[in-house]
């Protein structure tokens, strides 16, 4: 792995080191929608509770509970 990033900064520099775009299906959820979720969780928290489950952060974000999981 070393190899691969030296010899990646050595062709590219600075720029070399940024991700590359991966194999597979593209992403459904964006970059805006994971902020979102982070932040709620940790600047708020619901009501009556002293954290955020998963099913209740997804059922007030909008997303399912397994995309909730992943974030």
């Amino acid at each position: 792995m070393v190899v691969k990033w030296r010899s990646r900064f050595l062709k590219a520099r600075l720029e070399g080191l940024y991700d590359e775009p991966r194999p597979g299906a593209p992403r459904k959820v964006g970059d805006e929608d994971v902020e979102r979720v982070v932040i709620q969780t940790l600047e708020s928290t619901p009501r009556g509770e002293t954290h955020w489950s998963t099913r209740g952060m997804a059922k007030a974000s909008g997303l399912s509970r397994m995309t909730v999981c992943r974030i």
